[in-house]
Parts: C-alpha cells; sequence; structure tokens
C-alpha cells in the first residue's frame, strides 16, 4: 500500500514541470484524498454498526480503502492508462478524465462492500472484488468490442473527447456494480444473486459505451462540439446509474 501511494505522490513532486502543467499536479494530488474522504464518510455513515461505533474498525477499514485504492494502479496500467507517464511526463489532460472516474468508479465499488452489516471483512473482500472485477472486465470488453479502443483513444491520441467519456463510464459502472453488492450480508447465494439481478444494467451502459467508442473517431485537434457532446455523454452515463440506484432505493 505504502509502494503505490509512494510512487503516486513522488511522482508529482520529481517530474518536471514542464512536462506537467501544475494544475493537472493540483488534481492529481487531490484525487486519491478526495476519495479516501467520501470513502470514509460512507463507512462512517453506513457501513456495520460494530464499524461505526470503533475506532480501531474505522482505522482499519480506513487502511484496507487505501490500500485497495493502490491496487488499482497496476490494474489501470493493465488498461494502457498510467498516471505518472501519461499525465506528468507527457501532460495529457484526456487521461486525467479517465483517472477520475476509474478512481471514482474503484471507490464506488470498495464502499458497496462494506454497506450494511456483516460478519466480518471476509465479505468485504468477497462483495467488492467481485463488483471491482466486474468494472474492470467489462471496461476490457469495451476495449476489446469497440471499433476505436477508448484508452488508445485517449492515450495515444489524446483525444480528449474519448478521455470524458471514459472518465464517465466508468464512475457510472462503479456507482451500479458498488450499488448491487450493498446491504446486509445474508448468504453467498443471495449476495450473488443480487448483484446479477440489482448489477446487469452495467451491462446496458457498457454496450452503449461500445456503440458510441465505435461511432466516434479519435480526434486530436478537439472543438467545442466534440468537447460537449463528449461532456454530455459522460453525464448521461453518470445520470443514468444515479437514477437508478436512487429510484431502487440508495441502499436498498
Amino acid at each position: 500500500m505504502g509502494a503505490f501511494w509512494g510512487q503516486w505522490y513522488s511522482g508529482i513532486l520529481q517530474v518536471s514541470e514542464f512536462a506537467c502543467p501544475a494544475w493537472l499536479r493540483l488534481v492529481l494530488f487531490a484525487l486519491p484524498l478526495l476519495c479516501f474522504a467520501a470513502v470514509g464518510y460512507v463507512l462512517k455513515s453506513y457501513s456495520s454498526h460494530d464499524v461505526q461505533d470503533s475506532v480501531q474498525y474505522m482505522l482499519f477499514y480506513l487502511a484496507l480503502a487505501a490500500g485497495w485504492l493502490g491496487v488499482a494502479h497496476p490494474l489501470l496500467a493493465l488498461m494502457g492508462i498510467s498516471a505518472r507517464d501519461d499525465v506528468l511526463e507527457r501532460g495529457n489532460s484526456a487521461v486525467l478524465w479517465a483517472l477520475c472516474g476509474a478512481y471514482v468508479g474503484v471507490s464506488a465499488t470498495f464502499v458497496g462492500g462494506n454497506v450494511g452489516n456483516g460478519p466480518g471483512v471476509e465479505v468485504v473482500f468477497f462483495s467488492s472484488g467481485m463488483a471491482t472485477a466486474a468494472l474492470f472486465g467489462q471496461w476490457g470488453m469495451v476495449e476489446i468490442l469497440a471499433t476505436h479502443s477508448p484508452s488508445e483513444s485517449t492515450t495515444i491520441v489524446r483525444d480528449l473527447g474519448a478521455g470524458i467519456r471514459l472518465g464517465g463510464y466508468l464512475a457510472a459502472m462503479g456507482l451500479i456494480l458498488g450499488w448491487s453488492v450493498a446491504g446486509d450480508w445474508a448468504s453467498l447465494e443471495e449476495t450473488i444473486t443480487d448483484f446479477v439481478f440489482f448489477g446487469w444494467p452495467s451491462l446496458l451502459i457498457t454496450a452503449a459505451a461500445v456503440v458510441v467508442e465505435s461511432a466516434y473517431r479519435p480526434k486530436l485537434t478537439v472543438t467545442v462540439s466534440h468537447f460537449l457532446l463528449s461532456l454530455g455523454i459522460a453525464v448521461a452515463y453518470g445520470c443514468s446509474a444515479l437514477l437508478y440506484i436512487t429510484r431502487g432505493g440508495l441502499w436498498r
């Protein structure tokens, strides 16, 4: 855990300021802290009662959250996105949008497994792990099935619109999948059933992302209309996810 975050923050300090503007550094500096704060709020408000009432348990699960977000580093690199290589060393702001969405999504899948009462940390690993695996698995489907890979459009072409859409997609997916594993633990079978029953709409957003990324040809020069339309698509992903989970009852 310490190695992951040490690399993250050392990169912010070590990479030349000529390669990466100050505002990109500021966002990268604040991103994990904001995600960590959001996770802490949910743990304090919606986790198991024995966690909410115990400082030791809260610290333990916060440390687990930091480790969970840290493990996202190599997973994102596996998907072709790197904070250090793409944002810090190349000043690619398109990748920053994707990173923000990815960390929101991973945070949501983690806290989903922590919402409600359960017997212990093993159910958190199972529930959150299942949701996080589904997030990266469906992202991989988009990369394979779409005519234009969103990660390549973002990192290689530096298409700002592609980065915005990818960020919106990942955040929306995390919200739905995290919500699908939230709630009191009853049994392994019921958790899997709930995950499938409540999480299947994520496939609709994945299908929409495949269609959108197949229709959009990567653009190095982004026009105002391209930026606004991509932002609108990202917002539509997020609003669809929020509408779905709120209509179903925030934590059921």
